[in-house]
């Protein structure tokens, strides 16, 4: 249990010193969550489901109330919904982290969720061809038209603030049930036949820790530094981010031919275990 925590403290480190080149950071999320896990690890999977589902819907509230609060001030919700222009008012900041404690709560349920379909055996592929397939079909029926209505519903209403928080909740209520199906569907695919896509995404995998924080080095180096005055539009970020998914796809499986690590989870790992570990494939 103490070599978890160093290794949790370790990533929370990591997570710190990415933050300060992106905002937005989940790895001290995943390490805060560790705590709870490590408290809760007693549970039964069920019980874990089952908390973990509570602790994921609980922040609908929290978005209700701090819609109630924006619309009955004159917030601005600068730097959560619009680009700041000068100094954050203290009302701007309250709504700042009500929302930032709602993200917690809502990676926090997810990761205890995971946990507990992880004991049930589900992410193991253990269980009937029938029941993914179930799980996909009425997962991704359910949570896919939440989502989209989430997005229609924000993009009417021109993306104003009144509806900064509230249009959250329809995707909220369809991230279990679509994280379900998708997680059903990478489940069904991984049961056939080994192919080049899947050994990649495999290796991509394997290097989540390194391909994570190079996106974050290419986002800000290529976006910001070398076009920082050319204004990119979404088509354009949906471009750039097709080409660092090929990217990483091809280097992951390429890296990991020659080496046993990522670089980032090499240095994790010996940074955890306190001692050099062999890179270098024999």
């Amino acid at each position: 249990m103490l070599l978890n925590l160093w290794r949790n403290a370790l990533l929370l480190i990591i997570g710190s010193l990415h933050y300060m080149i992106r905002e937005g950071d989940v790895l001290m999320v995943y390490a805060v969550s560790s705590l709870f896990l490590v408290a809760m690890r007693r549970l039964s999977s069920r019980t874990l489901i089952v908390v973990g589902a509570v602790l994921f819907l609980a922040p609908i509230a929290n978005d209700l109330l701090l819609q109630s609060i924006a619309d009955s001030s004159d917030a601005t919700l600068a730097g959560i919904w619009t680009e700041p222009s000068g100094d954050i008012d203290d009302v701007d900041e309250l709504l700042g982290l009500g929302a930032l404690s709602g993200y917690f709560m809502r990676g926090l349920g997810l990761i205890i969720m995971g946990a507990g379909l992880y004991r049930t055996g589900f992410m193991h592929g253990d269980m009937s061809v029938k029941t993914y397939r179930t799980t996909a079909l009425v997962g991704l029926g359910v949570g896919l038209p939440l989502a989209a209505i989430g997005v229609m519903f924000t993009a009417v209403n021109d993306f104003s603030t009144t509806v900064a928080f509230i249009g959250n909740i329809p995707n909220n209520l369809g991230t279990i049930p679509a994280s379900l199906g998708y997680l059903s569907l990478i489940i069904l695919w991984n049961r056939r036949a080994d192919n080049w896509l899947k050994r990649r995404f495999r290796a991509a995998g394997r290097m989540a820790l390194t391909n994570y924080l190079s996106q974050s080095v290419l986002g800000v180096f290529l976006l910001t530094v070398l076009l920082g005055d050319v204004e990119v539009n979404r088509a354009g970020i949906l471009v750039f981010v097709l080409a660092v998914w090929a990217l990483q796809l091809w280097w992951s499986e390429a890296w990991l031919a020659r080496f046993r690590f990522g670089p980032a989870e090499w240095i994790w790992r010996v940074l955890t275990y306190r001692r050099w570990q062999a890179l270098r494939r024999a």
